[in-house]
């Protein structure tokens, strides 16, 4: 699953990340990855 952090509605911080599930339930970062995939300088946040 991929989804975007939006702490506090602050922009800077929204940060794509991603999550896998075996069972739909259980949610962990994928193996040889790291969150956030992208770092605010990337991502060409508005």
């Amino acid at each position: 699953m991929g989804y975007t952090p939006y702490p506090n509605a602050n922009g800077e911080e929204e940060n794509p990340c991603i999550a896998v599930s075996n069972d739909m339930y259980n949610w962990k970062e994928p193996k040889n990855l790291a969150n956030p995939i992208a770092n605010n300088e990337e991502t060409g946040c508005d």
